[in-house]
């Protein structure tokens, strides 16, 4: 799923996750909640699997590093203003 809502989903029950990189998984997955593998490298996803099923203690999730929704949101003003300014400063119009 590229949006990432199912990440966070798993992460409030307390599962990790594992997601593709270059996509919305990146900013659900950090390294307190999961894993990101590279989009269609099936021996990476299996060695992920397997080293998820080979841990002597299930981590638990750091939900302090989980970003609240506003956050993210004003996260992504933020570069959307910094974009326009940016865009403005070099003379391109409307």
């Amino acid at each position: 799923e590229g949006f990432g809502l199912v990440h966070a989903e798993a992460n409030a029950c307390g599962t990790l996750t594992i997601g593709t990189l270059n996509s919305g998984n990146e900013d659900a997955i950090s390294i307190d909640n999961g894993y990101l593998v590279h989009y269609g490298d099936t021996q990476e996803l299996c060695n992920k699997i397997l080293e998820v099923f080979t841990f002597d203690k299930y981590p638990t999730i750091n939900y302090l590093s989980i970003q609240d929704w506003k956050d993210v949101g004003k996260n992504y003003e933020n570069i959307f203003e910094n974009l326009l300014r940016e865009n403005k400063n070099q003379g391109c119009q409307k």
